[in-house]
């Protein structure tokens, strides 16, 4: 019940904080002195009501924890794509800085879904740098879940997390940003993602150096199982 007070009541307020803006904005059009104005207003409006849709989105997934499609899939495929995307989001002072991906083994994953978790990590690092700066993608074959595995670090050099709130980080709507720039989902999310995959996620983070995410997956070996199924 305490949990899902602390869901409910950070739900709440911040829908309350964008519509706080998205009401305010629409009110103030009205005093607008210029076009110019305007556009920023309305601008402000319709991001707020985008990010009301995310958390939407966020929050229908966290509940149903969907059933995963798992395929064959290459690591290197998956960050390119992402790459490609997260750099028309990050703007002029972010940039992604990619290790080299060659010889890698297949992983069994529900590659979409993968996508999704490492576009959110991404845009973590990127918030988690306010005045801009490297954001690291690597990936190489490992040991780590007593089988081959593949992981594939993402890393910053952002303010970091303070160790007592480490253990707090996969915590449901617990979030480190200010209010209203994040759901509290992202992480959350992720950790659940990892544990459906049979791999495992890790985070290592150190004030004022930044933080890294390593996500680690069993290699494919061709006679995989079918993933756990969640009822919606």
């Amino acid at each position: 019940m305490r949990a899902v007070g602390q869901l409910t009541g950070g739900v709440a307020h911040d829908f309350n904080n964008l519509l706080a803006v998205i009401v305010g904005n629409l009110e103030l059009r009205n005093t607008a002195k210029n076009p110019g104005e305007l556009e920023i207003l309305l601008r402000e409006a319709e991001d707020a009501a985008w990010r009301g849709a995310d958390l939407t989105s966020q929050l229908l997934a966290f509940s149903h924890r969907p059933t995963l499609l798992p395929r064959k899939a290459s690591v290197s495929e998956i960050c390119d794509t992402v790459i490609t995307f997260a750099t028309r989001l990050l703007g002029d002072r972010h940039h992604i800085v990619r290790g080299i991906f060659t010889g890698l083994p297949a992983i069994y994953v529900d590659a979409g879904k993968l996508e999704t978790i490492v576009l959110n990590l991404i845009l973590n690092a990127r918030d988690a740098m306010k005045d801009g700066g490297h954001i690291m993608i690597d990936a190489s074959a490992t040991r780590l879940l007593a089988q081959e595995t593949l992981s594939l670090w993402i890393s910053d050099t952002g303010n970091g997390i303070e160790p007592h709130l480490l253990e707090k980080v996969f915590e449901p709507y617990f979030t480190t940003k200010p209010v209203g720039e994040g759901s509290g989902l992202g992480l959350s999310m992720a950790h659940g993602f990892m544990e459906q995959s049979n791999g495992r996620l890790d985070l290592v983070s150190t004030v004022g150096e930044g933080t890294r995410v390593g996500l680690h997956f069993p290699v494919y070996t061709g006679d995989e199982l079918p993933m756990p199924v969640f009822a919606a």
